[in-house]
């Protein structure tokens, strides 16, 4: 889609602009490229501005802030284009997947208005239930914080440098756990492209944003329960195994094992014995 097809609700100073500086950009194809990205990420931006202050026209400014996403997005990958969207818009992935329907006329801004204020009536329902409610957050970020920790010990590196590096986001333990966000995602993405081969990766984002209908939000969240019942099955089997395997081969370490797990940090220092021994044995 160029800018000559975005029609009536792409009109205004901003796309005349545009239009001009492309129309007489160089043949360097790398340079028109960075020139038309450039222009692309200035529209959205004016478009989504214009949108937010003009109720009243509202939905062509961003049907066109949707279309000009739409071929920005045009491409690049799903990194590049979030990372884009992030840095040089300003606007996080579920405003961009609002903004893609609102394009491509899956949604109204209605309808993405009305999404929006249901998660924001749930919000602030969920700050008002009370002190109960509050003690389970703490206990699930506390619980939270605890399997990262472990992860990060299970690998073979030092506790004492995961605490040090915790209050610096910019340190080599929130890269680490930013990196293992990505791969759970993209676990995650394989694994419902493997189960719905009909849809892209594409559909799995938005379905996974406030893009997606009711219908495919609860769609997505019962495979994810399924997925996860799932996990825990091979789990059970697997820890089944292993411990038959232990007890078959060494009673008595079976037993110490046992009892090691009981002792409080025995988890970790026996996943931190393992990482340094098996490290060892591969180099």
């Amino acid at each position: 889609m160029t800018a000559q097809d975005l029609g009536p609700a792409s009109t205004g100073i901003e796309d005349r602009a545009w239009k001009k500086e492309l129309d007489g950009s160089t043949s360097d194809p790398n340079t028109a490229a960075n020139a038309n990205q450039a222009q692309l990420i200035s529209a959205i931006k004016a478009h989504i501005t214009a949108g937010d202050k003009a109720a009243q026209k509202a939905n062509d400014q961003y049907i066109s802030a949707g279309q000009y996403l739409k071929e920005l997005k045009s491409g690049l990958s799903q990194a590049e284009f979030l990372e884009i969207v992030r840095d040089k818009i300003g606007i996080g992935k579920s405003r961009a997947y609002d903004l893609l329907a609102i394009g491509d006329g899956t949604k109204t801004v209605k309808q993405v208005r009305d999404q929006i204020n249901v998660r924001k009536i749930k919000h602030r329902q969920s700050v008002r239930s009370g002190t109960d409610k509050i003690t389970e957050n703490k206990r699930w970020w506390r619980e939270n914080e605890q399997k990262w920790r472990d992860l990060w010990v299970a690998e073979g590196r030092s506790l004492a440098d995961y605490r040090a590096g915790l209050n610096d986001h910019t340190s080599a333990v929130w890269e680490w756990r930013r990196a293992k966000r990505h791969e759970g995602i993209e676990r995650e993405r394989q694994a419902w492209l493997a189960d719905h081969p009909d849809q892209t990766a594409d559909d799995y984002d938005r379905v996974t944003t406030c893009a997606a209908s009711d219908e495919d939000e609860a769609a997505y969240l019962e495979w994810l329960r399924g997925r996860k019942a799932e996990r825990r099955e091979t789990l059970a089997v697997e820890a089944e195994r292993l411990a038959s395997k232990l007890i078959e081969l060494d009673r008595d370490t079976a037993r110490a094992v046992h009892d090691l797990l009981r002792t409080v940090g025995g988890d970790i220092r026996l996943m931190c014995a393992l990482a340094h021994r098996l490290d060892g044995d591969a180099s």
